[in-house]
């Protein structure tokens, strides 16, 4: 983050062959350790106000999806299959100030990435890139129909003010905001944006 911080530009990029201790989400450990697993950060600096900043989890999402073709599927908020076959995870970490969002950290891992390495690792990035400037609504558009999480039922624990509320039901829809639109048994919608995850069920 100190990077990002002293002004590196946008589009600047590290690639690791292994991360210590790398996570997606609270509670949610990223797997680590395989021959070919890469992963990498991507400094983005969006013209975005911060409510939306989970947007870029489907910006990224959606990057490698596109990348690994048309049999990926997405598990919001930050996962891509191919089958059952988990094939990349997602993290974002976004810096705000009363300017509003500073800068953002694409975090992505692609769990046993078939060699040659190089040139898929170069499309996806150009690709998460490219979906994370995307305006939202299309987005959306495009990302909804690959996401599998949406029509199924879910469950969560969020982080609000206080205590740890879960939340359950029908997933229905997504935002601008990049949050998940969840709809319980009486018929009331909820939104849950990425970073009010304590813990996920889906």
């Amino acid at each position: 983050m100190a990077w990002a911080r002293a002004g590196t530009p946008e589009g600047s990029l590290v690639v690791a062959e292994q991360q210590i201790s790398a996570r997606s989400r609270p509670r949610r450990p990223w797997p680590s350790g395989g021959a070919n697993d890469v992963s990498f950060t991507l400094v983005l600096r969006p013209e975005l106000p911060p409510v939306r900043g989970g947007i870029l989890h489907l910006g990224a999402t959606a990057g490698i999806a596109d990348v690994l073709g048309p049999a990926s599927g997405i598990e919001w908020p930050d996962e891509v299959y191919v089958g059952e076959q988990l094939v990349g995870l997602v993290s974002v970490h976004i810096e705000q100030t009363i300017r509003g969002l500073e800068w953002a950290l694409v975090n992505v891992m692609l769990p046993g990435l078939e060699r040659p390495r190089p040139p898929t690792l170069a499309r996806v990035v150009e690709a998460v890139e490219r979906r994370c400037r995307q305006p939202a609504e299309q987005l959306i558009e495009e990302w909804s129909p690959r996401c599998r999480t949406l029509g199924r039922t879910v469950s969560g624990l969020l982080y609000p003010i206080g205590r740890e509320q879960r939340v359950t039901g029908r997933a229905v829809g997504a935002s601008t905001t990049g949050a998940l639109t969840i709809m319980d048994a009486a018929g009331r919608r909820q939104a849950v944006r990425p970073q009010e995850l304590a813990s996920w069920d889906a």
